[in-house]
């Protein structure tokens, strides 16, 4: 195949349904993934799975436009990685293993996610980040580097909450620690939320935490997880 092929980890929230969509409507080939991250510290994965299947099936049956769909289960009871990392991680394992020569793995990240001092994070996390995507990719030999797009990311969460058709925002999953599938109302994800759809925009003052410092600690912890592939023919590996 030598059309684009551009991959989307899927997760049922705001901002990845918004840009799933964005992609669906201007018919583009994507290839959709689904992380079910059994986490037991955050226990929000049946929420997250429900959401993201109810999305994908009402985009391909009212949209017109057919693209792939898989889902991978990670379960670990640590709090110790962020969801990035490991979504760099699966998007490594899926660019070596899709049948397109030409792939750009597209990020569904927003302005909301550029927020003040949490600087020591994003450098912490960003940096683990390119290190695994460029470790991963030259693993399999390919020595041209795909592409990381993040097309959405001139855009505030307020801004998708107008622009995402009513039936498709009743679909979303946002919170963290969920409580009889119902939305806790207290998590960080909740807040954001929240505030999303009252206008504001949420800034994190005091947070300054971060969770890998090192890179290749953060690659043990990946190969320790019990991963069990869900649709397709791949299987990941490190």
């Amino acid at each position: 195949m030598n059309e684009l092929t551009k991959i989307i980890l899927f997760s049922g929230g705001l901002d990845s349904t918004y840009l799933l969509y964005d992609h669906v409507m201007r018919k583009e080939n994507i290839y959709v993934h689904h992380i079910i991250l059994k986490n037991n510290t955050q226990p929000r994965w049946r929420e997250e799975l429900k959401a993201s299947r109810n999305i994908v099936n009402y985009l391909k049956k009212y949209y017109d436009h057919d693209f792939t769909y898989t889902e991978s289960e990670w379960s670990f009871d640590s709090d110790t990685v962020w969801d990035a990392e490991i979504e760099t991680f699966v998007a490594v394992e899926l660019v070596s293993h899709i049948n397109s020569k030409k792939v750009m793995y597209v990020r569904g990240n927003v302005r909301d996610d550029l927020v003040r001092n949490d600087s020591l994070y994003r450098a912490t996390v960003h940096s683990n980040m390119e290190k695994l995507w460029h470790f991963g990719i030259h693993k399999y030999g390919d020595k041209v580097i795909p592409e990381v797009a993040k097309p959405i990311y001139h855009l505030w969460k307020k801004d998708i909450i107008k622009k995402l058709p009513v039936d498709l925002y009743k679909m979303i999953w946002y919170c963290m620690n969920p409580k009889d599938g119902k939305p806790c109302g207290d998590c960080l994800s909740c807040v954001k939320h929240h505030n999303a759809e009252h206008g504001v925009i949420y800034d994190r003052d005091n947070y300054t935490e971060f969770k890998t410092e090192h890179y290749w600690e953060f690659v043990e912890f990946l190969k320790q997880m019990r991963y069990e592939q869900q649709g397709g023919n791949h299987e990941l590996s490190i």
